[in-house]
């Protein structure tokens, strides 16, 4: 008993330890599922249907499969990754109202606390599914002034958008799969981690089903005219109580999620900045004032930063564009592949290595192209 209490002491500090989930995690299927999609479910629901106006249906509906396919089979490979070693783990005055009242959500470490939060951005996500149908079936196409907003009187559509338009197509479809940089968090968390590739398939199954709605409803509502942001041309083409609603509760959406998507880089700070008392006593879960008060810290500093980027960094479309293209598809493509090929290149057959290894270069060419056109193609 005093050997297994020596032990426990001296066990070597994780970030997952420190967040309460060390070899046996907490969260169940449903935490981890509702976690996953909240992920998921971000910036994508507004830009995807100019996603699809900037590629055209036959270039933007396979490059949406495709990543959709992709990013599954990767966050998968991060899965795998993380059992290699046991104890492996991760990687305007409304503003500031909406930072306020974030903050509170970003202090927990434990992931299952945070898939409650993760119901009110799945929920609010689902709303703007809701109202888009909503929108292109209630439409009077028949009233004065009527140009665009109804799926009863659907608008052109490209086949293949404009050629100087369709790489940053790249990044704002990308953007929407760029959660895996808190999969590995999920996956720590869990209590029974063989379900983790269950969890990823009905996640993505839901989020597909989402995305492509909302991609294809609002193009065919607003052809051309689909704007960077789907919810201007819903409070253009419909105002009212149910449009601003749709404005307040996409709002809910990054509060719901920075504290998940924050998550993992509040732990790689930890493990940077802790002694290694602290880490001895998060490692047994007994945390003191001092650590619980670094903790705070760190995330509050993290959410101020959220805070500037969201005041001081304009142009939503490029934006979205170069996260998805350089951030997301680096996170969520290159580097697990071939950290999967790093680890397990012994033992995996030439067709895996062959497959892995043209995912990591494509890429790559996806990556150059994609953050080009995010600075230099239109994004009107």
């Amino acid at each position: 008993m005093e050997r297994q209490r020596l032990q426990q002491q001296q066990a070597p500090w994780s970030p997952a330890s420190s967040s309460g989930a060390a070899a046996q995690g907490t969260s169940s299927f449903k935490d981890a599922v509702f976690n996953a999609i909240n992920v998921l479910l971000g910036v994508g629901v507004l830009s995807s249907p100019f996603s699809l106006r900037s590629s055209g249906w036959l270039i933007g509906g396979p490059l949406f499969v495709f990543f959709t396919l992709v990013t599954n089979h990767t966050a998968k490979l991060l899965g795998k990754c993380l059992d290699y070693q046991e104890g492996m783990t991760t990687e305007t005055q409304l503003t500031i109202m909406a930072f306020l009242l974030i903050m509170p959500s970003m202090w927990t470490t434990h992931m299952s606390m945070l898939s409650y939060f993760s119901i009110l951005g799945i929920l609010s996500s689902f709303f703007c599914l809701y109202a888009i149908f909503f929108v292109g079936f209630a439409t009077d196409t028949e009233a004065p002034g009527y140009v665009s907003g109804s799926l009863l009187d659907p608008q052109p559509v490209q086949v293949i958008g404009d050629l100087e338009r369709i790489p940053l197509a790249i990044g704002l479809t990308m953007v929407a799969f760029g959660g895996h940089s808190v999969f590995p968090s999920i996956c720590s968390s869990m209590a029974n981690k063989e379900d983790y590739p269950r969890v990823l398939n009905v996640s993505y199954f839901i989020v597909g089903i989402v995305y492509g709605a909302i991609e294809l409803a609002g193009y065919l509502m607003y052809g051309e005219a689909t704007q960077k942001e789907i919810t201007l041309n819903l409070i253009a083409s419909y105002p009212g109580v149910l449009t601003q609603m749709v404005v307040w509760t996409i709002a809910l959406n990054p509060m719901s999620k920075i504290a998940i998507t924050l998550h993992p880089v509040a732990l790689a700070l930890e493990e940077f900045l802790l002694s290694p008392n602290q880490k001895r006593a998060a490692a047994r879960n007994k945390p003191s004032k001092t650590l619980v008060f670094y903790r705070a810290f760190i995330r509050t500093t993290l959410g101020m930063g959220a805070l500037c980027c969201a005041m001081f960094v304009p142009h939503f479309a490029r934006v979205t564009s170069f996260l998805g293209a350089f951030f997301a598809m680096l996170v969520s493509v290159f580097l697990p592949c071939v950290c999967y090929l790093k680890l397990f290149s012994h033992r995996l057959s030439k067709g895996e290595i062959a497959l892995n290894t043209g995912l990591a270069g494509l890429s790559i060419i996806l990556m150059f192209f994609g953050t080009l056109a995010s600075f230099l193609s239109p994004a009107d």
